[in-house]
């Protein structure tokens, strides 16, 4: 009873109130802005809302007016604040998606909202992007002099906006202290990892993957804009009909192969060729493709070359095979490699 009666003073005298001491001295959460607005990309935002929360970080949206809005994918999301009215946050994450253009519409175009940026940006102790919402920063003036990054099909026009930045396409994010920019869609959890490790340390970061089943590699190389199919974004035949077979490679080869009907092999042929030769393509272009003086051995077949901006040559491959006892039905080949120097 009298040892009861002693370990009973103890918990009151001594344990409570170290108890209430830890708590009141918990370090404030760290919190985190994530700008929204009209046609914003779901997961540029939900993957890291979703790895920042998972670290116990505060975090909450805001949009210009703070209505419900429409994602590019017609997700209805009400934001938790207008720009106005928003709380102050460590972190400002700017996700992209349909930005619009400058001056002219959507996100890009609303002056008073790109001048909330602007100022916020230089209160934050972060600031990242997400996808093309490295423009949103980059028509501020936030990026000049930085290595940045973006979606794999914008990196030529952020090459063209930034002339003084380092524009990579080899990286899922890239780390410029204050500024980290991050490649499309999921490399914003990528990014968003690597703000838990800078901010809460690694081990944080690596627990907050685990419970998220995320396979969270920091020095993984894979990145879209890397993979040697950049070489070949030509618009194909809009005759006939075609599904997608096949689209596999590495940073140094490359094949796609479609099937394609109601099409003969040698309109197809034709049709692929003048393609490439006219540049008819559905991004800005990294390399000219020009006829290879090496001569097929088999009909259908057509070869290139091109040296691509780093200097290294390439072979290309235009192949048609046609399907036995099936008429204007074939399969389409483009191939790329990388010749070993």
């Amino acid at each position: 009873m009298k040892h009861s009666f002693i370990l009973l003073c103890f918990a009151i005298v001594f344990v409570y109130p170290l108890k209430h001491w830890a708590q009141g001295n918990q370090p404030e959460p760290i919190q985190v802005g994530i700008l929204l607005y009209e046609g914003v990309e779901i997961i540029d935002f939900t993957g890291p809302f979703e790895v920042l929360m998972a670290a116990r970080m505060k975090v909450f949206t805001m949009s210009p007016d703070g209505n419900l809005l429409s994602t590019n994918m017609g997700l209805q999301v009400k934001p938790d604040y207008g720009l106005s009215t928003c709380p102050p946050f460590d972190v400002l994450l700017v996700p992209g998606g349909d930005i619009g253009e400058i001056g002219k519409s959507g996100i890009l175009g609303d002056t008073a909202a790109m001048n909330w940026v602007k100022t916020k940006a230089g209160e934050a102790k972060y600031v990242m992007s997400v996808c093309n919402g490295a423009f949103i920063l980059a028509h501020n003036g936030l990026l000049d002099g930085l290595e940045v990054t973006t979606y794999w099909r914008a990196i030529p026009d952020l090459d063209s906006l930034l002339p003084n930045a380092a524009v990579v396409s080899d990286k899922r994010f890239t780390d410029n202290g204050k500024i980290i920019t991050t490649a499309g869609l999921t490399s914003g959890m990528d990014g968003a990892f690597h703000l838990v490790e800078k901010l809460l340390g690694k081990g944080q970061a690596q627990t907050t993957a685990l419970n998220l089943e995320y396979n969270w590699q920091p020095d993984a190389n894979f990145a879209r804009a890397a993979l040697a199919d950049r070489h070949m974004h030509f618009w194909l035949s809009d005759e006939g009909q075609a599904e997608t077979l096949s689209r596999e490679g590495t940073r140094d080869e490359w094949e796609s192969r479609w099937h394609v009907w109601e099409l003969s092999a040698q309109s197809l042929f034709d049709s692929v060729n003048q393609s490439i030769a006219e540049q008819k393509v559905w991004t800005k272009p990294h390399v000219r493709w020009q006829k290879s003086k090496k001569q097929p051995e088999l009909p259908y077949h057509s070869h290139w070359e091109f040296q691509d901006e780093n200097g290294a040559w390439w072979d290309g491959i235009v192949s048609i095979t046609e399907t036995l006892g099936k008429k204007d039905d074939s399969t389409l080949s483009i191939r790329v490699s990388k010749r070993k120097s």
